[in-house]
């Protein structure tokens, strides 16, 4: 019985510099807002304002998710 040993694969290397579509961008805007409220969720004293710091992190979430642009 004889097996072939191969290395791992190594880091995969970096893709060019690609410059992100003004849709990217917004989503990147819109996860950051929504990084924001997430760190409010944690310093909420009630659960009103969890409630309402979470609504506002999906919010920011769907927006974020619309922005990006249809990949078929």
């Amino acid at each position: 019985m004889s097996a072939k040993i191969e290395r791992f694969p190594g880091v995969p290397a970096p893709r060019p510099e690609v410059n992100p579509s003004r849709g990217e961008s917004a989503a990147l805007r819109y996860v950051s807002r929504a990084q924001e409220a997430f760190q409010l969720i944690a310093m909420a004293g009630t659960d009103l304002e969890r409630s309402a710091y979470c609504e506002i992190a999906e919010a920011w979430l769907d927006l974020a998710e619309a922005a990006l642009p249809i990949r078929a």
